[in-house]
């Protein structure tokens, strides 16, 4: 019986520092060189880069370095008697693998800002596709679901390739993946088709490990078993390899990243510029030999306020007759309505007209003052709802959002450019959740 082992860390942090004080990278030398040296040295720069990614937070080397290690692991088992040879003797479509490595390695920009997204799957197969057209045991095309954030459904994990199928008359398989040590039953593995499996993972067995501000590797150990059935003229029986491949699945931060909200509040202050106006109430009273009264209201406009309130009248003999209906001779009127309403008032009590009562009303006008203030600062869960409360001077329920994901993703967002946001935050709807007072819904998604 063979057994053959693939090791796969994977290492993605928070980002914290620059990848460039790794320093830079260089390509793996080709021409002239035995293979051996070749993917060792392949090894040797995902090894750098994984490591790189884990000192400087860079979670997009860290992933480069794993499918550059996993196409190495590959390739070193896929290409058989080749391994024997110098570079310059392989087979032209071997060729292209390494020189595709090396550009993978010569493009690699360390201050790419990438998305989540990019996370979650490896694409072996674009490295090795020649050689996987070949027939072949056992191989990884494709590992997806293999970078997880926390949430309430299960973990679904998409393994394609071959060794894994369908049990036919001339193979038979028998497959097993483990989370720290506890096996998956068997019904939660499911085979769409021949070349690939779907593995559900309990969330029971995959939450109690998730951290607020780092990020946690749980060991997972996928297994299989591969029988083969000899020929006759080999006396018929069944040959046996068994594969194992150890990873990490990546449990993100619970902290998907951080946004400020910044709204603009109305504040109503006085234009000076418009100076103090006033508005008369008169009153010139008929001969009352029997005593009258007069009411008037005025109310200011809505953006306006009463001041003050100054009475007068003509000063001729008969305005001795006037009075307040409170007594005197005094001013006789009310404010009210939060300084807007005015109400006045006067009795007349002579039977000869030629007084004028007046009351002039004094007022000012208000101007709205726009002024942008911090909200506060927000904690974003990947795929979890935002709800933020907007303070009771914000008219319209108006917001300035920015920030970044813990992938450097950015975050725009404002009230007139929902439709069309920057990063992976969604505006899901504004509401009142009081008189005069907004809330706004959003959503950070990982699609």
């Amino acid at each position: 019986m063979r057994k053959i082992t693939i090791l796969c860390l994977l290492l993605l942090l928070y980002p914290t520092m620059g990848f460039s004080q790794m320093g830079a990278l260089t390509t793996v030398v080709l021409a002239e060189r035995a293979v051996p040296e070749i993917l060792n040295d392949f090894e040797n720069t995902a090894d750098r880069l994984m490591d790189g990614g884990q000192q400087t937070g860079n979670a997009l080397a860290s992933k480069l370095g794993n499918e550059i290690r996993i196409a190495t692991l590959n390739l070193n088992y896929l290409m058989d008697e080749q391994r024997k040879r110098t570079f310059n003797q392989l087979d032209p479509k071997v060729r292209d693998i390494f020189h595709n490595l090396n550009k993978l390695i010569e493009n690699f920009d360390p201050d790419k800002i990438y998305k989540v997204t990019e996370l979650f799957a490896l694409n072996i197969q674009e490295f090795l596709g020649p050689l996987l057209a070949d027939k072949r045991d056992f191989y990884l095309s494709s590992v997806k679901g293999i970078t997880v954030y926390q949430k309430e459904s299960d973990f679904i994990l998409r393994i394609r390739g071959i060794g894994f199928g369908f049990n036919d008359s001339k193979h038979k398989y028998s497959v097993s993946l483990s989370v720290k040590d506890e096996v998956i039953e068997p019904k939660a593995f499911q085979r769409p088709d021949n070349h690939e499996l779907v593995i559900t993972i309990p969330n029971k067995l995959v939450m109690p490990y998730f951290e607020q501000t780092k990020v946690v590797h749980l060991p997972i150990t996928f297994s299989s078993t591969v029988k083969k059935k000899k020929p006759f003229w080999k006396f018929g029986g069944w040959t046996e390899d068994s594969y194992n491949i150890d990873f990490n699945l990546v449990l993100l931060p619970i902290e998907a990243g951080e946004i400020e909200v910044k709204e603009t509040i109305t504040t109503r202050v006085i234009d000076e510029d418009q100076g103090e106006k006033h508005y008369p109430l008169t009153w010139d009273p008929p001969g009352c030999p029997d005593k009258c009264t007069w009411e008037e209201r005025y109310t200011v406009a809505e953006n306006q306020i009463i001041t003050r309130v100054v009475y007068s009248h003509n000063d001729v003999a008969h305005c001795n007759w006037s009075y307040s209906t409170k007594g005197g001779r005094g001013a006789d009127y009310d404010i009210y309505n939060g300084n807007k309403s005015v109400v006045c008032r006067r009795e007349y009590d002579h039977e000869d007209p030629g007084c004028r009562i007046r009351y002039d009303v004094y007022f000012k006008t208000f101007k709205d003052e726009p002024k942008t203030i911090v909200n506060g600062t927000y904690k974003l869960q990947w795929g979890k709802k935002l709800i933020i409360s907007f303070n009771e001077k914000n008219l319209n329920g108006n917001f300035e959002i920015s920030g970044k994901t813990i992938t450097r993703d950015a975050i725009e967002l404002t009230s007139a450019s929902v439709s069309s946001p920057v990063g992976p935050l969604e505006y899901k709807g504004t509401g009142e959740f009081g008189a005069g007072r907004y809330k706004a819904e959003f959503y950070l998604s990982v699609e």
